[in-house]
């Protein structure tokens, strides 16, 4: 295995996802690992299968890869498809007539060149010339610096990319900047931490939840609750009879559905209905996230030979952003929600097995790998290309969820 890959969403001002950037780990190095072109190419297409891991991790979508001065001089990147990768180089790198050659070669391929790590440093000036998007780091250069630094780039014609945005307090202020994309894990917080009651039309989705994490499942319970809301069980039979689920019948009831799938499945599907119906007013990649990280710590679990019924693992994984969702703080959803107390320790007190499932996805998700290697190597001991397989089957599960279907 010649590494890891991880992304992270790029979004827009509409909190779409525009594009991801790619992370890889190849030894130390989280730029692309190559060593010259060609035997780069086949090594990751024959060895990794990037091929597959490239569809999983980007979605269809563009993939930003950072490339290091290396690479750039080995002319790497003109072996990818211009239309699908933006070349991302560093603003760090010292600025040489082989690197603006490069970049302008690369330019009229057809590639675009994003400027990352840049903070106004006067050496990195010459690049502007050959650069469509400016990566800028607010946790290195703030918010409340910008209005005086930006009228330096009044008249050049790029998009700006924020990077490390955290809140939507800092995304609202940056949009007003002009930046038009953003990279960080804001849509993942919550908007607002106080006092925010429970919408009435929402109550029955977390009882919905609160059922999905009982050993048994309560089907005269669900039916009641599915009474409340008629729309809930069309869109339960209507997900778990999309596609994505391969059922060689239709089924026409939760009884149906219980005999045919059984409990444990059933316990998934109806926690993703519920989870997609909260989340309706949220971005779709806060959801999408959601199910990555339930299908991951699944895997997971399934790989540490946990019990399976009730799916805990995949509960918790989906429950982990719960507070972004909701817009309330963590403690306060785990009093009100009567599931597992075990999965409240994992996600409140970030305790147990459970909550080291999720601390394992999230350092993937950030690409902080030396992390992610430590918790794999002394606390759960398994194989990291196990993780990475895991990882890639979640990506693929929920890139080819019927998000339409279950909210």
């Amino acid at each position: 295995m010649y590494g890891y890959i991880a992304r992270q969403p790029i979004l827009d001002g509409d909190h779409q996802v525009r594009a991801y950037e790619l992370l890889f780990r190849s030894g130390y190095n989280n730029t692309f690992p190559v060593a010259n072109a060609q035997q780069a190419t086949h090594r990751l297409v024959e060895q990794s299968g990037l091929e597959q891991d490239f569809e999983a991790f980007t979605n269809g979508k563009i993939a930003h890869i950072n490339f290091n001065q290396d690479s750039l001089g080995d002319n790497f990147p003109s072996w990818l498809p211009s239309h699908q990768v933006v070349i991302e180089v560093s603003a760090n790198l010292p600025v040489t007539y082989e690197l603006r050659e490069s970049l302008r070669s690369l330019q009229e391929q057809g590639f675009i060149i994003a400027l990352d790590d840049y903070s106004f440093q006067e050496a990195a000036e010459p690049l502007l010339d050959v650069v469509r998007l400016v990566k800028i780091n607010i946790a290195e250069t703030p918010i409340k610096q910008l209005p005086a630094l930006m009228p330096q780039l009044q008249n050049r014609l790029f998009s700006y990319i924020a990077t490390r945005v955290e809140s939507y307090e800092q995304f609202e202020a940056l949009k007003s900047l002009g930046f038009k994309f953003f990279q960080g894990y804001y849509f993942a917080k919550p908007e607002v931490i106080q006092t925010k009651s429970l919408p009435s039309s929402k109550a029955n989705l977390v009882d919905l939840i609160a059922e999905s994490s009982k050993a048994e499942l309560n089907l005269a319970r669900i039916n009641e609750i599915m009474q409340h809301d008629v729309s809930l069980s069309y869109k339960l039979l209507r997900f778990v009879n999309s596609p994505v689920f391969s059922n060689t019948q239709p089924v026409g009831s939760i009884r149906h559905a219980l005999n045919y799938l059984g409990q444990n499945e059933v316990k998934k599907f109806i926690a993703l209905v519920a989870m997609a119906n909260l989340s309706q007013d949220k971005p779709q990649q806060l959801l999408a996230l959601s199910i990555v990280r339930a299908r991951f710590c699944q895997g997971i679990s399934e790989l540490m030979g946990d019990q399976v019924n009730p799916p805990k693992a995949f509960l918790t994984g989906l429950f982990s952003l719960v507070d972004a969702i909701l817009d309330q703080q963590l403690i306060d959803i785990m009093r009100k929600l009567p599931i597992l107390h075990e999965i409240k320790i994992a996600l409140v007190k970030r305790e147990g097995r459970l909550a080291e499932y999720v601390r394992l996805v999230e350092y993937y998700e950030q690409g902080q790998w030396d992390d992610m290697l430590d918790l794999v190597e002394d606390e759960l001991d398994i194989e990291m290309d196990d993780v990475h397989e895991h990882y890639t089957a979640a990506l693929e599960w929920a890139n080819n969820f019927p998000y339409q279907q279950a909210g």
